[in-house]
């Protein structure tokens, strides 16, 4: 190569590689000799280069990385090699949110598993002991398969189809959460249901034994300190939180997210869990009580409210019981 006449790489000078390395934004090249002349120059031309690099910022991304000294020491020169160094910059993109993908076949799903998972299971039970009335343990072994059908399933789907049961079906529950639910299913025992009743009670032959029926028998079973213990386990934190994430959690927000409007999703998901129940005396009560319970869903936008109104509900008919 003739001195002086220089030599382009990737289609642009030595020279210019090197001003774009070194951050700069002039489109000339760095004041470096042009014709540097004999190869003996060249080492000061890239001492020259190396120090004005220290003092300007370099661009991100291209960091100069110095080649390891040769073993045959001056019959070599040394260069200066550049390589593109990856920088995560997950900082620098703005991802939206995945939105959730479950919704009215998980209900179903879960209702179905739930249900036909604790008949199974009374049926084994009912085969293999032969006790057509089980007792309090019995009975809350009996609740697995429902509560892994009403609770386990939206937990899942919750987690593998969307962003958690605490966003998805706003499982959170505030200070403030815990007295007003208390009050709200207190009123409804003490007050609302026996003005919803009394005219049930004058038209037909029902009474207000038929109606807490299902109550007595549970609450009769509770002969002991474990029994108490195993029916408020059931009745007033088992059922409440299982029935409040599946209804008023996967239920209730799946109708929302069909499009369908407030008034049809509190009455439709209040009729589920009424129907549910199967229970024909009892269904105007578990009805308003789900009314209630999706009105709070809906405008406080979290299920805290609701399940501590349902076991405000429960709590107070096992304590009548219990007392009475």
């Amino acid at each position: 190569m003739p001195p002086g006449s220089g030599f382009h790489v990737a289609g642009g000078s030595t020279t210019g590689v090197l001003a774009r390395v070194t951050g700069s934004r002039r489109s000339r090249p760095v004041d470096a000799p042009e014709a540097p002349g004999p190869l003996s120059a060249w080492p000061d031309v890239l001492a020259t280069l190396r120090s004005r690099q220290a003092e300007q910022p370099t661009r991100r991304g291209l960091l100069p990385k110095a080649a390891p000294a040769s073993p045959k020491g001056e019959r070599r020169r040394q260069h200066v090699a550049f390589s593109v160094v990856a920088e995560p910059v997950f900082d620098e993109i703005e991802t939206e949110p995945r939105p959730p993908t479950w919704g009215l076949g998980d209900a179903v799903v879960g209702f179905v598993l739930g249900f036909v998972g604790s008949v199974l299971l009374g049926a084994v039970y009912f085969a293999v002991t032969g006790d057509e009335d089980p007792d309090l343990a019995a009975r809350v072994a009996l609740q697995i398969p429902l509560w892994a059908g009403l609770l386990g399933v939206p937990l899942w789907v919750a987690r593998h189809k969307g962003r958690g049961a605490r966003v998805d079906f706003g499982l959170n529950v505030r200070p403030l959460d815990v007295p007003l639910g208390l009050a709200i299913g207190l009123a409804l025992q003490l007050l609302v249901l026996p003005a919803l009743y009394y005219p049930i009670f004058w038209l037909t032959d029902i009474d207000a034994e038929d109606v807490s029926a299902p109550a007595q028998d549970l609450t009769s079973r509770a002969t002991n300190g474990l029994g108490v213990a195993l029916l408020v386990f059931l009745v007033v934190i088992g059922a409440p939180v299982a029935e409040e994430v599946f209804y008023r959690g996967l239920v209730l927000r799946s109708l929302r997210k069909r499009g369908f409007g407030v008034v049809v999703t509190v009455v439709f998901s209040a009729a589920v869990f009424a129907v549910s129940h199967f229970q024909l005396i009892q269904l105007p009560a578990l009805f308003v009580f789900g009314v209630v319970a999706a009105v709070l869903a809906v405008r406080t936008g979290r299920l805290g409210p609701s399940i501590w109104a349902h076991v405000g509900f429960n709590l107070t008919s096992v304590l009548v019981l219990l007392l009475t």
